[in-house]
């Protein structure tokens, strides 16, 4: 019996591990894109509109948001063109702990950018890292 998972770049078999050695670097940007776009849009929707609102800009400020927006898009390029190499090495579980940890790290952001206080900024000194009272996230004293 083969289950397949993640699109097809690693398949398990119950008596041994057969893994593709690649898969394209793209994939790894889709979970960061629903995180930033579709929880933020589920937690709070106006949260979503602050997060797009990009600041005015005039004069040399232009030319370093212009330069900000290529660098954006050749990341995409980039990530599209780029493959990963799947094994079973440490390197490899390292940075898998490193992405996951990342992942966590910014949906804990986008929960706390969702629920700010009237002013729009989050003050309070005795935070809870995600929703206020959930008994699960990590407290955070200062």
């Amino acid at each position: 019996m083969v289950l397949w998972l993640c699109f097809d770049f690693i398949r398990l078999d119950l008596c041994k591990l057969e893994i593709k050695n690649e898969m394209n670097a793209f994939w790894l940007l889709l979970p960061f894109l629903f995180i930033r776009f579709v929880l933020l849009s589920l937690l709070n929707k106006k949260a979503i509109r602050r997060a797009a609102y990009f600041a005015p800009v005039k004069g040399k400020e232009k030319i370093a948001y212009y330069i900000y927006q290529i660098s954006n898009l050749g990341i995409f390029v980039y990530l599209y063109c780029l493959t990963i190499e799947v094994d079973c090495s440490l390197q490899f579980y390292a940075g898998l702990f490193c992405y996951l940890l990342g992942l966590g790290l910014c949906i804990v952001t986008m929960i706390n950018f969702s629920f700010p206080d009237a002013t729009g900024l989050n003050r309070k000194k005795d935070k809870i890292l995600g929703l206020q009272g959930c008994q699960l996230m990590i407290i955070c004293k200062r």
